[in-house]
């Protein structure tokens, strides 16, 4: 999360909460013309803030403000991960209902079982 009107720190990893973990699962494949991907995704509902401390979303409330940002220039040195780039262009936030995103059949949905 940004502290201030400036470019972040390349990351290296956080010290505080565990690094995000994907999973690809069942529903996951390639074939000629297509792809698809099912994951889930352990500990990326928490992150290091600029004041060093946990920030997150609650998983077990029944709603969460997210945000989002996106911007079309791409970095000056792609293929440098401290490389510059411009502010994003747009940003907005939004709510979700995450009660309505849980269901009793995850364990099937995720074992194909």
């Amino acid at each position: 999360m940004a502290g201030a009107y400036e470019l972040p720190g390349v990351y290296t990893g956080s010290t505080l909460p565990p690094d995000p973990v994907l999973t690809p699962i069942c529903g996951t494949g390639v074939n000629s013309t297509h792809w698809t991907l099912a994951l889930t995704c352990a500990n990326s509902n928490n992150w290091e803030n600029s004041c060093d401390e946990v920030s997150g979303v609650d998983l077990a409330a029944d709603f969460a403000v997210m945000g989002w940002a996106l911007g079309a220039d791409t970095p000056t040195t792609p293929s440098d991960p401290a490389s510059p780039f411009l502010q994003h262009t747009a940003f907005g936030q939004y709510g979700i209902i995450l009660s309505g995103a849980r269901s009793g059949d995850y364990e099937i949905w995720r074992t194909c079982t």
